[in-house]
């Protein structure tokens, strides 16, 4: 199988690419949220002569990730710091090496596999068409950890939404040399650094006391939370994955998880009670395909990431004067970023509440920072999606959706809304409950 990974990457377009130093001095000041930061650490690599080192870092530092809502009973997640210096050794080979995983598709064993890494309305509708009608003997869908298929089992297609268990902690030191291996000559050496990057040394400091602190070294390569390998490492896992199933014959959906741990990994979402039993369940990068009104398909932001986040923000909200003002300028972003063209009626009855708000610059700001696929999710003309085709995800009843929408209507700021539909929308979305 290794041919096929190599003439996937090699039909790439990677000529330009020099290495990483000139990488750096050519493109540090790029537009990027941290193109200040990427800019003063080039000029300190260059000026001390860093940059003439292997590796621009000598240890990792982890630390608590700040901002994040935990699930329920989890530990609170730790992130590797590699600093800005590493990320600037690998931000554009990585870059090339993801366009060109994403470049064509795999086909192997009448199977098809397309690496995602653009997700906009647009391939996001392609992506969910080939997952409900997939052609040949099935489609493969995957950005990084996350991954759909869609398989003819039975002579009927049966659809799944898949996860590897604890990725990033489950990739070994093959599949590290393995990405070595087919990238194109002239990366290979640029990506051995990075590799060489998540071999490093782990600090952990006790915030109490910053004397205090713990040094981990790593066995082998570790996929460090930081390292700029994230999503070419992840696809690649994926790929191996598919290239597992593609080969075996798959008559159950437990044949789905065998063929994954064939490839090394342990996959959920192959049992009986995951499977999908119709294309509203099915879910990619937090979107799930619906027919709007006119009967043109849709991807759908699912409900769950709007209302799982709706009312909350990180630090202050901008700006001066009433708490309360400003936290209506918040919602008013929040409800168009996510939903800037798409019409749901529980969703238009909050906008309503909010309409008409002239929002700072600093506000739009603040909640774009809030916004997952902020971008992505802005569509070019309005469409509208009825309650009893969205909600057939979440095998909701018709009282409980009119029931959603009513108390959308009435509710108010420093009011919840907490009812049988919020209950089951936030379960199949993220595994919460609000009713106990």
């Amino acid at each position: 199988m290794r041919h096929i990974l190599v003439k996937w990457i090699f039909d790439g377009d990677c000529k330009d690419y020099v290495d990483a130093f000139h990488a750096m001095v050519d493109h540090a000041g790029d537009p990027h949220p941290k193109r200040e930061l990427r800019i003063q650490a080039r000029e300190e690599l260059l000026n001390t002569m860093g940059a003439a080192d292997r590796l621009w870092l000598k240890r990792v530092l982890y630390k608590l990730k700040t901002e994040e809502f935990g699930k329920i009973g989890k530990l609170a997640r730790l992130v590797g710091d590699l600093g800005t210096p590493a990320s600037l050794q690998g931000f554009k080979v990585t870059e090339l090496v993801k366009k060109m995983m994403a470049c064509q598709p795999i086909e192997w064993e009448g199977l098809t596999c397309q690496v995602v890494i653009d997700p906009k309305p647009e391939t996001l509708i392609n992506v969910f068409e080939n997952l409900i009608n997939p052609p040949g003997r099935g489609y493969f869908v995957l950005y990084s950890d996350d991954s759909c298929l869609s398989l003819s089992i039975g002579g009927r297609v049966r659809h799944f939404n898949l996860d590897i268990a604890s990725c990033d902690t489950s990739h070994t030191e093959k599949l590290f040399r393995l990405l070595c291996e087919i990238v194109p000559p002239n990366m290979r050496e640029d990506m051995e650094v990075l590799v060489e990057q998540c071999k490093l040394p782990i600090e952990v400091r006790d915030q109490n006391d910053r004397s205090r602190r713990v040094i981990l070294e790593p066995n082998e390569a570790t996929l460090y939370s930081g390292s700029t390998l994230t999503t070419i490492i992840n696809n690649l896992a994926n790929v191996l994955i598919f290239l597992s199933i593609a080969t075996a014959n798959i008559q159950t959906p437990d044949d789905v998880r065998i063929a994954a741990a064939r490839a090394g990994y342990v996959v959920t979402g192959t049992s009986e009670s995951d499977e999908c039993d119709t294309y509203h369940k099915i879910q990619f990068l937090k979107h799930s395909p619906v027919y709007d009104t006119q009967g043109r398909l849709r991807a759908l932001k699912n409900p769950g990431v709007f209302l799982r986040s709706l009312g909350h923000c990180k630090r202050d909200l901008p700006g001066s004067g009433s708490i309360l003002e400003r936290a209506k300028d918040f919602n008013c972003g929040y409800i168009q970023g996510s939903y800037p063209c798409t019409r749901i009626n529980f969703v238009e009855e909050l906008r309503a509440k909010f309409a008409n708000r002239n929002l700072s610059e600093q506000m739009n700001c603040f909640v774009e920072d809030h916004l997952p696929f902020h971008k992505a999710s802005r569509d070019d003309e309005p469409w509208s999606v009825s309650d009893g085709e969205w909600a057939q995800r979440y095998n909701l009843e018709n009282w409980e959706v009119e029931e959603l929408n009513v108390f959308c209507r009435y509710a108010g700021l420093e009011q919840e809304i907490v009812c049988t539909a919020v209950d089951k929308i936030l379960k199949a979305d993220y595994g919460l409950s609000v009713l106990g």
